[in-house]
């Protein structure tokens, strides 16, 4: 799921051009797009902790059809919650929730769930409230954990 650099090596003849170009925003080329004849290109690619993802490296010469692709795939994260609707009653109060991760894939020689990464954050200011406030009528708000949602509905006064 780690950022990092990959290295591939592209033969041809001296005289033959060609040039590098990804299907993908995510994967970037470190040592230059074109050239001519025998060159290491170096492709970099960022972090994921979304869902796994592919791309691929699209090697050319001449001609925009003649070429070679060269595949990446990368490990990602898949994440849950223990709960998707939290009741608080209308003085408020406190709650929580689990967050699960796991990582994908997650047979032999895959990534490890321990380098899952995520935050949370409150889509309304008053579910960071301590202190009851005054109202009549219930109120919804939403924590989004990556792609996972909690409502969390509050009962009115």
């Amino acid at each position: 799921m780690a950022g990092g650099t990959l290295a591939t090596a592209i033969t041809t003849q001296a005289s033959c051009p060609w040039t590098v170009a990804a299907d993908v925003s995510w994967l970037k080329m470190s040592s230059g797009t074109s050239g001519s004849g025998n060159a290491n290109v170096s492709i970099t690619f960022s972090d994921n902790y979304d869902a796994p993802r592919s791309g691929t490296v699209l090697v050319r010469w001449p001609t925009p059809t003649a070429g070679q692709n060269i595949h990446v795939a990368q490990a990602g994260c898949r994440y849950g919650v223990s709960k998707t609707v939290i009741a608080i009653g209308a003085a408020g109060g406190l709650a929580s929730f689990d967050v699960l991760q796991q990582s994908d894939p997650a047979e032999c020689g895959g990534a490890t769930q321990d380098r899952c990464v995520w935050s949370a954050r409150s889509e309304v200011p008053w579910i960071t409230i301590t202190t009851s406030m005054p109202r009549s009528s219930s109120r919804t708000g939403r924590i989004v954990v990556r792609d996972k949602v909690v409502t969390v509905v509050q009962a009115a006064k």
